[in-house]
């Protein structure tokens, strides 16, 4: 084999492995980019269901609280009505009164 025939041999070779790692790299890129969108994809998904969970737990709170706030009320409504019926009848004798004295 001459000189000649062995640079040849080596160019040929040398540009398989430069196609190789072309194949290759491309190969791996494609499988990173693969690998990112699958990442993405479950990063979002955990960020929706999180976001689900932190929704209904303030819904779950607003409920609570207004929950609170209206027998808060209710009870301020009912002691109001009860003072109310208590002075009925002193209302009712006090007006009374007035008009049988005019």
């Amino acid at each position: 084999m001459s000189i000649l025939d062995t640079i040849a041999e080596a160019e040929a070779r040398a540009t398989q492995i430069r196609n190789d790692a072309r194949v290759e790299s491309r190969e791996m890129l494609r499988t990173m980019e693969q690998n990112a969108l699958s990442k993405q994809k479950h990063a979002l998904d955990a960020c929706r269901s999180d976001q689900e969970k932190l929704a209904e737990e303030a819904r779950v709170k607003a409920r609570l609280s207004m929950d609170d706030s209206l027998r808060k009320q209710d009870d301020q409504d009912q002691k109001f009505a009860e003072n109310a019926r208590k002075r009925l009848a002193d209302t009712v004798s006090f007006v009374l009164e007035r008009i049988v004295d005019q």
